[in-house]
């Protein structure tokens, strides 16, 4: 299927003799869920989610490698930073993500995710544009955050994902206050975002981020969740708090589901 790439065992849903030599036949006894990603926002965080997922996925299944469509979506440049620096054009993006959702699911996908906080605000819209599950990082992280018993944290995400409120909402519920960026703060760091998106790391823009945790932890947070997975992707060496790290928690959150009988 064009824009699709499977990579994993060959599995069927119902277990038949082999006959070609050069197929894997995984036993009846055998099951694996396959996971569809819903990837390129941006492209290197896609590319470490696949590889945090299988590496998780070998540390508790050390004889087999998980089985994984992967979508990369053919985003166009200036749609995207529109979306990222001012939080406008996200409707432009909807129809680029469901017609990747429908193609994983085509393609065999049992489940799908999608590593990219800020376009979990259509994830009703997508959820309803296929017959199979969608795993939300806005959820699990929601989850994990509440399992830790937190009961404060800051968060850093563009400017789409600050606004809507998706976490806010969530984590207040749970009782969870939540300390967002002043405006000039969330200025620089869509910037931010933008350049890790377009493939540019700089120490600066380390800096930059450092500096932001580092001031919501004097107003007395000590979680901040890294609600960019792009964020990710810079070095953040600091001691003032605990980051949570949303693409790491929705990895493990996938591995366990695609291990569900």
């Amino acid at each position: 299927m064009e824009g699709v790439i499977k990579a994993g065992w060959y599995r069927e849903k119902r277990p038949r003799p082999c006959i070609q030599p050069l197929v894997l036949c995984v036993e009846a006894s055998f099951f694996m869920k396959t996971v569809g990603i819903i990837g390129g926002f941006g492209p290197e965080t896609t590319a470490k989610f696949l590889m945090l997922l299988i590496s998780l996925w070998q540390k508790k299944n050390q004889n087999t490698r998980p089985e994984i469509l992967l979508w990369n979506a053919p985003v166009d440049n200036k749609i995207e930073q529109k979306f990222i620096l001012t939080g406008k054009n996200a409707r432009k993006l909807l129809p680029l993500v469901i017609s990747g959702a429908r193609k994983l699911e085509a393609g065999g996908a049992d489940f799908l995710v999608l590593p990219c906080n800020s376009l979990h605000i259509f994830m009703k819209n997508i959820r309803e544009s296929v017959g199979i599950p969608i795993l939300s990082i806005v959820e699990e992280t929601t989850k994990f955050v509440a399992g830790k018993k937190i009961g404060q944290v800051g968060l850093l995400g563009t400017k789409a994902t600050i606004k809507s409120g998706i976490f806010n909402s969530r984590l207040r519920k749970h009782h969870i206050s939540v300390l967002v960026p002043e405006v000039g703060e969330q200025t620089s760091l869509n910037a931010v975002i933008h350049n890790l998106v377009r493939g540019r790391k700089t120490n600066r823009d380390s800096r930059e981020v450092i500096r932001l945790v580092k001031r919501m932890a004097q107003d007395g947070t000590r979680d901040i969740i890294l609600a960019c997975t792009d964020l990710q992707l810079l070095v953040l060496k600091q001691k003032k708090v605990n980051l949570i790290d949303t693409l790491e928690v929705l990895a493990k959150a996938t591995v366990e589901k695609m291990r569900e009988q």
